[in-house]
């Protein structure tokens, strides 16, 4: 009973909205309306503000994936005096970020109000130490085709000319495919649906972009088609084994990164996450105030007093 009044009073404390039952009452402090005059809305105003949340969280942390696998793929490029071509860019840019990053937030409120709250925080300790094993995995990847594909009898070095910029590599193919790749799986591991929004495979458009861009990666690994190298400015991996080894190995990325989100999303790990940052957080002033008053009517004697 104790530890209920206490929840249900550092939620009255922590909220500062409301919803009016009446068009014609509507205030500040009521910044949502309702037509209905009965608080079944909340229900619903509770279903999309907690939606809103995780999509906004979920976009903030795929932008930033998006960032860092583009940072990691050029610095390893630019190691060897060499870059993606001005195809692969427009590739990566217009075709997989953009159709990832306008179809991220088309998922649906889950139909059942959950028990628990999604991190109303973009920034926190969860967060920070999530991207950074995130980024990790994702360097060690990269490195690991990097190495994997100069090991090869086939490799060749870079030819640096003057246009060397243009001109394809191996190095160059291989880490753009695997960072399409990558890409595609971060977007479908960062796509949180339940407890507060819809299954992955409920959003249409987003399992569409996914769908293609898959296809059109796994192509680039076989180049099927003799149009495609010329386009994309690649080269092919030669060997069969090769090509497998690139498909296990961004499919070993996709189960360690969806691996390491569930291990995260365990309660033990999320309740002492928030331990951590509870005890680091600064308590509000009427916290202060009222543990202090507390102390001192505890400590108060009314027979010393009288006496």
């Amino acid at each position: 009973h104790h530890q209920n009044k206490r929840y249900l009073s550092s939620g009255i404390n922590a909220e500062y909205g409301g919803v009016s039952l009446s068009e014609a009452e509507a205030s500040i402090a009521a910044p949502f309306t309702s037509a209905n005059p009965s608080i079944s809305c909340m229900k619903e105003i509770l279903r999309q503000g907690r939606a809103a949340l995780v999509t906004a969280s979920v976009t903030f942390r795929f932008m930033a994936m998006y960032s860092m696998i583009q940072f990691i793929t050029q610095l390893l490029l630019y190691s060897i005096g060499t870059n993606m071509s001005d195809s692969q860019f427009l590739f990566i840019d217009m075709f997989v970020i953009s159709g990832i990053a306008v179809t991220l937030g088309n998922s649906h409120p889950a139909k059942i109000l959950a028990p628990c709250t999604p991190n109303a925080q973009l920034i926190d300790l969860k967060v920070l130490i999530l991207l950074t094993c995130h980024v990790a995995m994702t360097f060690a990847f990269q490195f690991s085709v990097y190495v994997y594909i100069r090991a090869q009898p086939f490799w060749s070095p870079p030819d640096h000319g003057e246009d060397y910029k243009e001109k394809p590599c191996y190095e160059n193919t291989a880490l753009f495919i695997i960072s399409v790749f990558q890409y595609l799986l971060y977007g479908m591991v960062l796509s949180v649906g339940a407890p507060h929004r819809m299954p992955l495979w409920k959003n249409w458009s987003l399992m569409i972009v996914f769908v293609v861009c898959t296809i059109l990666t796994v192509l680039f690994v076989f180049q099927p088609f003799h149009f495609i190298p010329r386009i994309m400015n690649l080269l092919s991996l030669e060997t069969f084994d090769v090509k497998i080894t690139f498909i296990l190995m961004m499919a070993l990325n996709l189960v360690l990164a969806y691996l390491l989100e569930m291990l995260f999303d365990c309660k033990s790990v999320t309740r002492r996450l928030q331990e951590v940052r509870i005890a680091n957080k600064s308590r509000p002033k009427y916290a202060t105030l009222q543990s202090e008053w507390n102390n001192l009517y505890s400590n108060f004697n009314v027979k010393n007093f009288y006496s």
